[in-house]
């Protein structure tokens, strides 16, 4: 079964996320949250 790269991000150490994974994943879960929210 694939993992998608957010999953994948989270087993990855932080030393090899860089920013932009980092925005993406905020970017995901914020608009995650507010659908769920509404």
């Amino acid at each position: 079964m694939l993992m998608s790269s957010l999953e994948i991000e989270k087993f990855k150490p932080r030393s090899y996320r860089t920013p932009e994974l980092l925005i993406n994943m905020h970017l995901r879960e914020g608009s995650g949250q507010h659908a769920q929210q509404g």
